[in-house]
């Protein structure tokens, strides 16, 4: 689970990135920023090595406040102007500014990352060259640098999703125990509890993410919800059924059905007409396997990954669920045609949905912040009332950073991805959610404590961090099925449980292997 506290303090098991009302003045935008406590780290149910465990969340809150430093080992560290090249990806779901913007800009993350960039050069002497690669030639590119002994590049920022493979390759160094003395996996600005879903049986861990990735924010799945509408329609208020605990799958299935209207009279769901609900029915069912607390996954005693089916008949009722709400409810619209995800932001944006499950970047894009009625965010619903905790998720399109097996000067690596990660937690993300995210909502504290909700339990289970080399078990059992409009859990199930076993065992006898 990756979890991020709101504004409040945190016990030392649940820290990622934390910013408190003292910090100062933010570079980036040369204001002062009264960031709120943001945190963003990880939990499982086990680390390695531990068994089982309980994947019942527990958070402890204190009121300290912490200020963090340059890390102590970056403290007079210089380099003689020594070239950094990183090659990145460009464009995609993410756009071009998730780890460099090139020139300011008037727009506040823009000019924050800018400035981050900056200093990272300027602290540790190193001139930080970017080379943007569309992600259909990066995965070519590393390959091919790494099998000729290139030392071309000296950091990759990656797509999570395509990045996995790479790694039972021998592309990259283990983090743990190879990327010199200067980074540190326990540092507050790399996702903790990620850390600990994403560590190998054996302890290693090849590729990281947290503050310089803004992707970790921007593609949690959530619920906007279209407030005018919904008073409108005289729909209950959702904010108060979240905060009372009864926002389930049940309630949204039932609050949506009638609404549905047909607005232009030509007897055809589109655009023009009235929904409950609109949602892509491919990627947005994926969050529900963090809102509902399920998994396919455990820790073995020797802490490596296996399979379990404790949670089969739990998987099976959110899969019925979901291919109902999207095939037979009549107030959700799932567009079939096109990018699906600018249809979801079409429809909800010209006010003809009451809720929109998307990510939480399109709060950034014009439509929305162009939009006549006033809306609002809450988070996916939980499985049932009996669940305690609301579980956001995040699209495995989020960066990942690694040190390429080639790099000429690995701890050089592991400096410049320390500081870029210590400057990102000290000026990026606080203009990121302080400002562009809750800045917005000054005037509506109902959604700012939304935010917090939504950021403060985000699940990443090691089926998704890792499904690309386990045969995608996640996606085979309600993504594909619901997409295709097949109802074949069961059959869909016992391949799974048939296959998921030996890909587990390849992958952690191809990390064992591995020799650097």
């Amino acid at each position: 689970m990756i979890h991020v506290p709101g504004p409040a303090g945190a016990g030392e098991d649940g820290i990622l990135i934390m910013f408190n009302k003292n910090r100062r003045l933010i570079r980036a935008v040369s204001l002062a920023v009264s960031s709120a406590l943001l945190l963003f780290g990880l939990s499982c149910s086990a680390g390695p090595g531990g068994g089982s465990g309980d994947r019942e969340t527990e958070t402890s809150y204190d009121t300290t406040s912490r200020e963090y430093g340059i890390p102590e080992a970056l403290e007079g560290l210089r380099y003689g102007g020594e070239k950094f090249t990183v090659l990145c990806r460009s464009g995609g779901m993410v756009g071009d500014d998730d780890l460099f913007c090139d020139e300011l800009v008037n727009r506040p993350v823009e000019e924050a990352v800018y400035h981050r960039t900056q200093t990272v050069c300027s602290t540790l002497g190193v001139e930080i060259v970017p080379v943007r690669m569309e992600e259909g030639d990066m995965l070519a590119e590393i390959e091919l640098a790494v099998s000729s002994g290139s030392n071309a590049y000296d950091l990759v920022e990656c797509c999570e999703w395509k990045a996995v493979p790479l790694i039972a390759r021998g592309y990259m160094y283990d983090l743990v125990s190879e990327s010199g003395p200067y980074f540190d996996t326990e540092s507050p600005w790399w996702s903790r509890l990620w850390i600990r879903e994403a560590t190998m049986g054996n302890g290693s861990l090849y590729f990281i993410t947290g503050a310089p990735a803004l992707s970790l924010y921007r593609l949690i799945f959530v619920m906007f919800y279209n407030k005018d509408l919904g008073k409108d329609l005289r729909t209950e208020d959702l904010y108060s059924v979240v905060e009372e605990g009864r926002w389930t799958l049940d309630f949204l299935a039932e609050l949506v059905s009638p609404l549905y209207r047909d607005m232009n009279g030509n007897d055809r769901r589109d655009t023009d007409d009235s929904f409950g609900l609109v949602m892509n029915d491919e990627t947005a069912t994926d969050p529900f396997w963090s809102s509902c607390d399920i998994t396919l996954f455990t820790r073995g005693e020797d802490g490596w990954y296996e399979y379990s089916d404790s949670d089969k008949m739990k998987v099976s009722s959110v899969f019925d669920r979901l291919y109902d709400l999207v095939h037979a409810n009549k107030g959700t619209w799932s567009p079939s045609y096109g990018d699906q995800y600018a249809k979801t932001e079409e429809v909800f944006a010209s006010g003809n949905a009451l809720l929109a499950n998307t990510h939480l970047r399109y709060a950034e894009f014009e439509k929305f912040r162009n939009m006549q009625d006033e809306y609002g965010i809450i988070p996916l619903p939980k499985y049932d009332e009996n669940q305690k905790d609301y579980y956001s998720f995040v699209h495995d399109q989020y960066s990942v950073f690694f040190i390429p097996v080639t790099a000429g000067d690995r701890a050089m690596s592991g400096a410049v991805l320390e500081d870029l990660g210590y400057e990102s937690y000290s000026t990026v993300l606080p203009v990121y959610y302080d400002l562009v995210l809750k800045g917005r909502y000054a005037s509506d504290p109902q959604t700012r404590r939304m935010l917090d909700l939504i950021t403060e339990n985000v699940r990443m289970d090691p089926g998704w961090i890792y499904g690309n080399v386990l045969g995608e078990p996640c996606q085979q059992l309600i993504r594909f099925p619901v997409h295709d409009g097949v109802r074949s859990f069961a059959s869909d199930l016992v391949k799974v449980s048939r296959d998921l076993p030996d890909y587990l065992e390849d992958f952690s006898r191809a990390i064992e292997a591995l020799e650097h």
